[in-house]
Parts: C-alpha cells; structure tokens; sequence
C-alpha cells in the first residue's frame, strides 16, 4: 500500500500500479470468499470511476463481487458504474441491494433507487419506493412526482 500511495499523485500512475497489484495476488485469492482481495479489486474500481473509465469500473466491481459479495461500497460502485454507462436497468439492480443494505444511509440507498427506477422507465416500482421514502421522510419534490391516482 505505500508504494501504491507514493504513485497517487499521478493518475494514471497509481491505476497502473493497483492493476498490477491485483494481477500480481490473484493466484493467492480465494473466489467467493476473499473479502481483502474484493476490497483490492473495488479500490481500482473506485479509482477508475474516478478516471471516468467507467467501463473498466464495471470490470473491476464485478470481479470484486465474485471474491465477496459482503462489502456494501462495491454495490455503489456497481451501481454508479452501469448509470454512467447509462445501463439503467442494471444501475436499478444493483440500487436494489443499496436498499437491503441501507448503504450508505437507508434514505440515500431509497434516492438512488428512486432515481435509477425513473432513469429505467420503470415508474410502477418507482412509485413504490417514493411511497415507502415518503412514510419516512418528507420530500415534496417526491410528492409532486407521484400521480395523483397512485398519491396516497
């Protein structure tokens, strides 16, 4: 990890040289049930989100999910990676499991939700989540969204 901080000031640098960490400890990774390597893997992920390399995020968050599915920040990248690549319906899975895991807060998780359902065209599951936000907190912006025959 400090050789990968002595390269973080330069981009590219630093992504090159966290691929090539990966590369290098996948032979001693455990699919399925290596929490530390899926770590690894969403942090060069997180690093290509940040390049705006959202293709090569969505490599690097799937892998990641296939060493553990129990680390709550990769579901955001998954998430964010898919809506940028303007996979809504993907985005709107992966939202999903933001909700179940209340991550990072149960109100965001329901925005994000909320926000990838519309994206997908999906407005009866929309509208079921605005429902459930609104039992919880005020938005009146939600309100003005929901169709006065679905209003409550």
């Amino acid at each position: 990890q400090l050789g990968l901080n002595l390269v973080k000031d330069h981009p590219e640098a630093y992504l090159s040289r966290s691929i090539a960490v990966v590369e290098e400890l996948k032979p001693f990774a455990l699919a399925g049930n290596d929490i530390e390597y899926a770590n690894l893997l969403w942090s060069v992920g997180k690093e290509c989100r940040t390049q705006k390399a959202y293709a090569k995020a969505l490599k690097f968050h799937t892998i990641s999910l296939s060493y553990s599915d129990q680390l709550p920040a990769n579901y955001i990248g998954l998430m964010e990676s898919n809506y940028f690549l303007e996979d809504y319906r993907a985005a709107y899975h992966y939202s999903k499991e933001l909700i179940r895991l209340h991550y990072p807060s149960e109100k965001r998780a329901y925005e994000i939700a909320i926000d990838c359902a519309l994206k997908s065209n999906m407005e009866g599951d929309a509208i079921a989540m605005m429902k459930i936000y609104l039992e919880k907190w005020e938005s009146a912006y939600y309100q003005r969204l929901i169709p006065k025959e679905y209003a409550f």
